[in-house]
């Protein structure tokens, strides 16, 4: 989900959209990148656990 969503934003960059709307069923993704990933960059991306976040390679592309 999340390397899908990905894949669509490096697209949409590359053609020079400005305004985009990602219509997705996966809570997981649309939380990681409207509510954790600011959270995730400040804190060298870790959990609120502590533990690392998965798939930080994606997160960080």
């Amino acid at each position: 989900e999340v390397a899908g969503v990905l894949i669509v934003l490096q697209l949409a960059a590359g053609r020079g959209v400005r305004d985009l709307v990602i219509c997705t069923d996966s809570d997981y993704a649309r939380l990681s990148f409207t509510c954790h990933l600011p959270s995730w960059k400040s804190n060298g991306f870790l959990t609120s656990n502590r533990k690392p976040v998965k798939h930080r390679d994606l997160f960080m592309a």
